[in-house]
């Protein structure tokens, strides 16, 4: 299809369903998304045809419940399914809900807040996940009232003849994007159909995308970077989609860089912790045969954008093609469907020196050189299409001098309509206005920054909200958790800072017992623990507290801003204090598989796991529970994806790394991990050694395994 033809086609696309079924129309065995499996080989693929098939089916199945206009749960895994059911229920003329399947404790809590918010009847997922809310949270309401729908239960796509299109208009909404977490009060920002074709239209705009872009995504789909940038900016240009599994990049980041060099991608990236990932995991072998001279957009949005990490990227990944000029800066949010500003592709991004002492006071001062007192910022790009960006003093509500760090501030049709459910926040928030600029509403962003040349740089955060390795965690999240660690536990302040380029979660904990009881240590390590269970994040440090050493307004509110400063500034008066430095992902302790994989006994394996786990916590590993939920144990994601990286390699099996946080104990994990090397044979390399081993002693490679 010419340019010219793609383009009429969009402009006439009033929904996504308009958009996916002319699609079909004109391009039906095109070959739209692709999805790897773990291993990175394919396990699936849609034409449009397909898609729509599916689609269709699924909203006829939406419809026998009348699901029009209401707001519709979609809980499936990453992948084709989950493409096809948000679809479905467009078709259906429902509202999604993107969502993550619940597991015990750390999405459980976010699911609840949702459903008691959004009040959804109706939950799309698929059959083993269906299994899983039945026989786990049978006893929640909120998840066991939800009637399931599973989209692989659904007939033949023949059935798809009889779906009819449902009254949905531009201004109708498309979807829920909710933004936080368990305790704070759920927000979803309702996303218009027309707030997505606009904001798509931005992106293929300044990504510069055409028909013949190959688009690779590894982000979660029910994040709006996931959604908006990997599932659907591919349908909005007609470029071909790879997807893989978030898993499979956090256990082994190279599968991402993979799937880049064998599709030829011209289009990939996420937040700034993925590059910085990629840089300490990826090792000299594994970037050989690496070709990545055909991607030249790599996106870094979502958290702060690091100058050392696109440094380190750029110098690390030369020889294998990328170029720096590559990088590409953005700055979005969820609120304003996803993509506000973003930079110029094949241009170097944009540095700015200013004086870090004037950016504390609010003041932009430029700087021509590098000296002790002056930071580097990074371009995020600028505006486009008719999308307004103003600076704004937060407190007086006026436009910001050109010298003057304020609230960023956007108007233009891919602001969202507002929160679910109105209110005072919602107003608050999407209907600021200005002087001088009546008749035009605002969202506030909470975000602080300044323009420079017309571009924008984003230097902190009014809002309390923090991002951590590109997720978004509220702080009375994190506070909620800790609370329930022991007893004569009261307030507690969550707060991030800066440490060596990446931000890491401090808390501090008000103690109301005698400080003679207080055991300190054991409290640290449940602390630890629990926020590593239920948000998948490591404390940097926490502080325990006396009472009343948590700064709060008169009216009760935690100053969670001013307990950060007194922090840094060593004058909280802690009665006790832990820092856990970041432990290495690479050179964890490996001696006891340091044999061949057949050679490799249950009693070694529990102790593999119960060091490795022991180095990662900084503990003894007699205090390491080898009967308790691996979850519960205190790992972060991260940590737990390295951990399966290494098992996989040695014995060259796939886990699953959400079923290991959620059903497996050392034990239980060692013991299945035997049983797997009992099923299968020892690989051509593992019997050369054996057989030399048993030479020396008499025996066959055979007896010596039995």
């Amino acid at each position: 299809m010419c340019a010219e033809s793609a383009s009429t086609r969009k402009s006439q696309a009033d929904t996504l369903v308009d958009l996916l079924r002319a699609m079909a129309e004109t391009r039906p065995d095109s070959r739209a998304y692709v999805f790897l499996g773990q291993d990175g080989s394919e396990t699936g693929s849609l034409t449009y045809g397909e898609l729509d098939r599916k689609a269709r089916a699924i909203a006829i199945r939406l419809e026998s419940f009348s699901a029009s206009e209401e707001p519709i749960l979609l809980l499936c895994p990453p992948g084709l399914d989950y493409l096809a059911g948000f679809l479905g229920i467009l078709y259906a003329g429902g509202i999604a809900i993107p969502a993550y399947p619940p597991a015990l404790g750390k999405t459980l809590a976010h699911v609840q807040s949702i459903v008691r918010d959004a009040k959804p009847r109706l939950a799309l997922t698929v059959s083993a996940v269906a299994q899983k809310l039945a026989a786990k949270f049978s006893g929640i309401p909120e998840i066991s009232g939800l009637e399931r729908i599973c989209t692989d239960s659904i007939g033949d796509e023949s059935d798809a003849a009889a779906w009819s299109e449902p009254q949905i208009e531009s201004g109708s909404l498309a979807l829920l994007q909710y933004t936080s977490g368990s305790t704070a009060n759920p927000r979803g920002v309702m996303v218009s159909h027309a707030n997505l074709l606009h904001n798509e239209g931005l992106i293929q705009q300044a990504f510069q995308q055409t028909e013949n872009s190959v688009i690779v995504s590894w982000l979660p789909p029910y994040h709006d970077m996931g959604l908006i940038g990997g599932l659907i900016q591919p349908l909005y240009t007609g470029a071909l989609c790879v997807l893989m599994p978030p898993s499979s990049f956090l256990q082994r980041p190279v599968k991402w860089l993979r799937a880049i060099s064998d599709y030829k991608a011209t289009t990939s990236g996420g937040p700034n912790f993925a590059y910085e990932y990629c840089v300490r995991k990826i090792s000299e072998t594994e970037k050989a045969g690496l070709d990545l001279s055909t991607w030249t957009t790599a996106f870094n949005g979502a958290e702060p954008v690091r100058v050392e990490t696109l440094d380190r990227f750029g110098a690390a990944f030369a020889g294998c093609g990328f170029r720096r000029e590559a990088f590409f800066p953005c700055y979005g949010l969820a609120e304003a469907t996803l993509f506000v500003t973003g930079g110029e592709i094949d241009r170097h991004s944009r540095l700015l020196k200013v004086q870090s002492d004037s950016l504390k006071h609010n003041k932009v001062k430029v700087t021509e050189q590098s000296h002790p007192g002056s930071i580097s910022l990074i371009s995020s790009g600028r505006s486009f299409g008719a999308q307004i960006v103003q600076i704004v003093n937060p407190e007086t509500l006026k436009l910001c001098d050109s010298d003057q760090v304020g609230e960023i501030w956007i108007s233009g049709s891919s602001v969202a309509a507002g929160y679910w459910g109105g209110g005072e926040e919602s107003e608050k928030t999407f209907c600021a206005t200005l002087a001088g600029m009546e008749g035009v509403n605002f969202l506030r962003t909470g975000d602080l920054g300044f323009l420079h040349e017309n571009e924008l740089y984003v230097c902190g955060r009014l809002k309390e909200m923090m991002i951590l390795r590109g997720r978004n965690y509220y702080p009375q999240d994190i506070e909620h958790t800790v609370r329930g660690c022991g007893p004569d536990l009261s307030v507690a302040a969550a707060f991030s800072v800066d440490v060596d380029g990446e931000e890491r979660l401090v808390v501090v904990q008000e103690y109301e017992g005698r400080e003679r009881d207080l055991n300190a240590e054991e409290l640290f390590s449940s602390m630890q623990s629990a926020v590593a269970e239920y948000h998948e994040v490591r404390l940097y440090t926490a502080a325990i507290v006396r009472t009343g050493s948590v700064p709060r307004t008169t009216s009760g509110k935690i100053q969670r801003y001013k307990c950060r400063s007194l922090f840094l500034r060593q004058e909280l008066g802690s009665l006790a204090i832990r820092v856990w430095e970041e432990p290495s992902l690479n050179n964890p302790d490996a001696s006891a598989f340091s044999s061949t994989a057949h050679e490799v006994s249950m009693h070694s394996l529990s102790e593999f796991l119960r060091n490795y786990i022991a180095q990662v916590l900084e503990v003894p590993a007699a205090e390491i529970d080898t009967e308790v939920p691996i979850s519960r144990l205190g790992l972060d994601s991260l940590h737990i994806a390295s951990l399966v990286n290494k098992i996989e390699q040695k014995f060259n099996i796939l886990l699953d790394r959400v079923s290991i946080m959620d059903r497996y104990s050392i034990v239980t994990l060692a013991a299945q991990l035997e049983e797997c090397l009992i099923s299968t044979p020892p690989s051509s390399a593992e019997v050369t050694e054996l057989e030399s081993q048993s030479e020396q002693q008499g025996l066959s490679w055979e007896q010596e395994r039995l």
